[in-house]
């Protein structure tokens, strides 16, 4: 991914925050932010310009990145008019309302308000953190207990279906042996 393709985003989300007009020679600069699974992730910063997270949605893995964004925005939406104290990146609007990019080579794009105070981890290094992994996962659930699932495109089959996850889970743990379920614990 060249250096160009994210500054054509990068300037389009800026431009909606009026800093470009304020001062038309704003350099961005992007930093790679690391331990993204699937799509591009970079941290925008500009003089003038407060933190956005800039993300390339990855077309190989998610086939509509158009669908992808409309549910991320009914999310947002949701948590936003319930007030509920959930902290999802506030996404970036440009021109006439949009939130989702595409750049000259195809690739789609969107922005959120950076969360400086975020942190991602991958693997827990505690029964702690599991537990407040295991909590935080259950707030975010549970916060949607109104939402009618149904209002979000299906990107990838049974991906929302917790359900199906659940299932999943069961099955596998039926067949892990007793060293891992013992390693588990």
């Amino acid at each position: 991914m060249t250096n160009s393709l994210y500054q054509e985003a990068a300037q389009v989300f800026a431009g909606s925050m009026d800093v470009t007009r304020k001062d038309p020679s704003l350099v961005l600069t992007g930093i790679p932010v690391p331990g993204g699974l699937i799509n591009h992730t970079f941290k925008i910063n500009g003089s003038l310009l407060p933190a956005l997270l800039l993300q390339q949605i990855n077309d190989h893995v998610f086939k509509s990145p158009v669908a992808v964004q409309e549910n991320y925005i009914r999310i947002w939406k949701y948590i936003h008019e319930k007030k509920l104290s959930l902290p999802l990146p506030e996404p970036v609007f440009y021109q006439d309302g949009h939130s989702l990019y595409q750049d000259r080579q195809g690739k789609y794009w969107r922005a959120f308000k950076f969360i400086e105070e975020g942190r991602t981890r991958f693997i827990g290094t505690s029964p702690e953190e599991a537990w407040d992994t295991a909590q935080a996962f259950a707030r975010f659930t549970a916060a949607f207990d109104q939402f009618n699932p149904e209002q979000l495109h299906r990107v990838i089959p049974d991906f929302h279906d917790l359900s199906f996850r659940f299932d999943q889970f069961t099955q596998y743990l039926g067949q892990a042996s007793a060293e891992r379920k013992q390693k588990a614990k």
